[in-house]
């Protein structure tokens, strides 16, 4: 009995990002969507492994199918062009998260080719880093 406890007590605490909806788990990729809410506190990024631009790109091309799925949109085939956050043309201050977060993140550049209602729908920036579960769109830049 108590091994049944032990493991439901697992797996409601299982690993994950709070404030923030997973959106691709598959093996050996975890990738969580923008925080869902306001007051979700700034993430713990990671140094950037030596990969990861090209890990980058592939997290958020796995990321936006189901990430505009939730907004109503179609996010198939995405265009995504990634640099490293210092590098961006963006300041620090544009994720809200601090010089440090910054450093350690890359700003992913994504456009949607299937949506043609609007072009402010069809294009997103986000701030992207290492968490110790994954990789998470941290930042959503309008």
């Amino acid at each position: 009995m108590f091994d049944r406890l032990l493991l439901l007590a697992v797996v409601v605490v299982a690993p994950g990002l709070p404030g923030h909806a997973l959106l691709v788990n598959v093996p050996a990729l975890r990738v969580y969507g923008p925080a869902g809410h306001a007051g979700v506190p700034c993430i713990h990024a990671l140094p950037l492994p030596a990969n990861a631009l090209a890990s980058v790109k592939r997290a958020v091309a796995l990321a936006m199918p189901p990430f505009e799925a939730g907004l109503k949109l179609d996010g198939r085939d995405p265009r995504i062009k990634v640099r490293p956050a210092l590098s961006s043309g963006y300041n620090y201050r544009a994720g809200g998260c601090g010089r440090t977060t910054w450093a350690k993140s890359i700003v992913a550049f994504v456009s949607l080719p299937h949506i043609r209602s609007s072009a402010s729908l069809s294009q997103h920036t986000f701030a992207v880093a290492r968490v110790r579960d994954g990789w998470v769109l941290w930042a959503w830049i309008h």
